[in-house]
């Protein structure tokens, strides 16, 4: 009989640690489930997942394990701010690179996660903190599909940096370490104190703490 893991974004995260993974419980079927921050950790307490990885703090009634830091970045392709700012495309790119900040871009469509989600949070501060007023061209939990459109010159995004790879890093696409505080956060994963770990969540937390 099959039994089941079910996660939020940890599939995205940390697929060769999930090959790992399954390599040891062929048995297991993983259910990967996106929200907001909010609305996960409503499920993690009804029992709707067994596990979730976001960024810290978590509420009160969530253990967890914390697994490291990360930091958001900026993702813009060359075509999108040709789009934007024509000839003087160079030079904003240019001021991008070296502040790390993005109140240049304010011109510019930015693709977000909806609100609830702690990156939107961490947005908002900063636009709140740079003055900005936003043009959102699109809002999203799926951070893949946020990628997609930025890679197809509609707009800038955020991505965390333990999500980017090689892959994703084309030489098209413009991907720069914000330089704020609420850009840089912990992750950790949480689980619903007292209840009940499987051995085999117990193994992949195991496994994501390296």
């Amino acid at each position: 009989m099959t039994s089941s893991l079910r996660f939020n974004r940890v599939a995205l995260l940390l697929p060769t640690i999930l090959t790992k993974f399954q390599t040891d419980y062929p048995d297991i079927n993983i259910q990967v489930i996106e929200d907001n921050s909010i609305e996960l950790q409503n499920m993690l307490v009804k029992g709707d997942i067994d596990l979730m990885l976001e960024q810290l703090p978590f509420a009160d009634d969530i253990a967890y394990y914390t697994l490291g830091e990360d930091h958001l970045y900026l993702l813009v392709t060359d075509e999108y701010l040709k789009n934007c700012f024509g000839p003087d495309f160079s030079h904003v790119k240019s001021i991008l690179i070296s502040t790390e900040r993005i109140q240049v871009l304010e011109p510019c469509n930015f693709l977000l996660n909806k609100t609830g989600n702690t990156i939107r949070s961490a947005m908002n501060s900063i636009f709140q903190s740079e003055k900005m007023a936003v043009k959102v061209g699109v809002e999203s939990n799926n951070l893949e599909t946020l990628y997609n459109l930025c890679i197809n010159h509609y707009g800038c995004t955020v991505y965390p940096g333990n999500f980017l790879s090689d892959r994703k890093l084309t030489d098209n696409l413009n991907a720069i370490q914000f330089n704020y505080p609420s850009a840089s956060y912990t992750l950790g994963i949480g689980y619903m104190n007292g209840h009940y770990l499987s051995n085999a969540a117990k193994d992949l937390i195991r496994l994501m703490e390296g």
